[in-house]
């Protein structure tokens, strides 16, 4: 990891606006190919006062979120993560009251 220079590469509102997802990421490549450091994460805030509802972390095989996403009905969270060889996934967690990983949608596999 860094020396704490985290940046926000990623962020989009719930459609009712009661969350934000904001996705941060360090830029080192270690982190594209081990644990996350503390600086790699999604943080989800409630809007109405700034606080910090949850923080999701990918591991180290699944990259780093690049990207984020809410489903129209708010049902859904959608990352969209990039590890060290480029190879891209989409993470989905579920339940907007407690986000919990749903499932790694990966496009390197044949999923007919």
């Amino acid at each position: 990891s860094n020396n704490g220079d985290a940046r926000i590469v990623g962020m989009a509102f719930s459609m009712d606006s009661t969350q934000l997802a904001a996705v941060s990421d360090c830029g080192c490549i270690p982190c594209m190919s081990g644990p996350s450091c503390k600086f790699c994460k999604i943080t989800i805030f409630k809007v109405s006062n700034g606080k910090v509802l949850q923080t999701l972390r990918t591991n180290g095989d699944e990259g780093q979120a690049r990207c984020i996403a809410f489903d129209p009905l708010g049902r859904l969270l959608a990352a969209g993560v990039r590890d060290a060889s480029d190879i891209g996934r989409v993470i989905l967690w579920t339940d907007p009251r407690n986000w919990s990983k749903a499932c790694v949608l990966d496009n390197t596999q044949d999923n007919e």
